[in-house]
């Protein structure tokens, strides 16, 4: 017996669903605020987790990595501070002052970017999220 697939994004189950993974590419701030790649939301998600690599150190005091739409670039994630970081790994501590919100409304254009000016940072940010479960 076969079944039809279900395929409308209002219908993706929550129960099993698996996560998606967005990546920034790679981000160089010079001189101005900037966006990496930009996602439509499919369905409403819920920002699991963070984490970015630094491969050139930012020198700016006031670099931050941000997660938000085209009209609020800090609509999730604000102000991670990048400066301090020597080049490596690292992860975004979900429960900091940073988080300002986890919920991404389907439909909405967003992505991450890097605030403030700076001639000289490079990175690259990826973010694992789910489909939102409302219970």
């Amino acid at each position: 017996m076969s079944t039809t697939p279900e395929v409308r994004s209002s219908k993706i189950l929550f129960d099993g669903a698996s996560a998606m993974i967005i990546t920034s590419g790679r981000l160089t701030n010079a001189a101005s605020a900037q966006f990496g790649i930009v996602y439509v939301a499919p369905c409403d998600l819920y920002i699991h987790s963070i984490s970015y690599y630094t491969d050139t150190e930012f020198t700016h005091a006031s670099s931050a990595l941000t997660l938000g739409t085209l009209a609020d670039s800090d609509a999730y994630i604000d102000a991670v501070l990048l400066d301090t970081q020597v080049p490596g790994a690292y992860e975004v501590d979900m429960a900091s002052a940073s988080v300002v919100l986890r919920r991404i409304p389907k439909g909405t254009a967003f992505a991450f970017g890097l605030d403030a000016a700076d001639t000289t940072g490079k990175l690259t940010a990826t973010a694992v999220l789910v489909p939102y479960n409302p219970a």
